[in-house]
């Protein structure tokens, strides 16, 4: 089978955030399948990945991706929700009972670049998705599978707004506020990807790429709350 080891570890780590029966029936096929198509898409997107190539790389015949998914689209579809439930699942996990403002939008980024860091090719797919050729903005709606981590921020973003921890500008909103933090989010994520893509261009061993850009991403952060109106930055 002709798969990345980050691959298998990451759809490892996705199915272990799902129901314990329905990650017991994915059969070993299914498994073959899932791991060189997350690779895949990761890397190339949907348009440029073939569905044919999948099987064949997994070891198996060219139908069996309609056989176990019905089609490259659900394929695509199934493995977006596997990944970013895993993605929402782990960032609530690390998350919770800091109190001032700063900690939590710190804790809260510092959740998903963790997340990046131990899942390489599921952050590669998530960017893809995300940021990635339009097709797959399409299938998977990236963003309603976000959704519970915006809410997340928002009730502690809305929270430093009434106890005018943060004074905002007239001109800026909560949704405003929030996509400035999950901005900071996105270039980390993105920062990482490249580095990972030059090594592999270049030969180097993409594993041992660092966390890029930390010193910037404290930046971002006091420079967003500042923004944001915090009065003690």
């Amino acid at each position: 089978m002709n798969v990345p080891h980050h691959a298998m570890t990451d759809l490892t780590n996705a199915l272990s955030h799902v129901d314990s029966a329905r990650a017991a029936a994915v059969s070993d096929n299914e498994k073959a399948l899932l791991q060189v198509a997350l690779s895949a898409f990761a890397r190339q997107g949907y348009g440029a990945t073939s569905a044919r190539k999948v099987a064949l790389d997994a070891g198996l015949t060219a139908p069996m991706v309609n056989y176990y998914f019905g089609s490259k689209k659900q394929l695509f579809r199934h493995i977006g929700e596997l990944i970013f439930g895993s993605l929402v699942a782990e960032v609530l996990a690390s998350v919770g009972g800091e109190d001032d403002l700063k900690d939590q939008v710190r804790s809260f980024v510092d959740a998903h670049v963790r997340f990046g860091a131990q899942n390489p090719i599921a952050i590669e797919f998530v960017c893809m998705v995300l940021y990635g050729p339009i097709e797959g903005h399409r299938i998977l709606d990236a963003y309603a599978l976000q959704r519970p981590l915006v809410e997340y921020s928002r009730v502690f973003v809305e929270k430093a707004v009434a106890d005018s921890v943060l004074q905002p500008p007239a001109d800026v909103d909560v949704d405003y506020m929030l996509g400035r933090i999950h901005d900071v989010i996105r270039n980390v994520w993105l920062a990482e990807v490249r580095l990972r893509r030059r090594r592999r261009v270049s030969g180097t061993r993409p594993e041992v790429a660092a966390e890029p850009g930390r010193r910037d991403t404290e930046l971002d952060i006091r420079f967003l709350l500042r923004d944001m109106g915090h009065r003690d930055v």
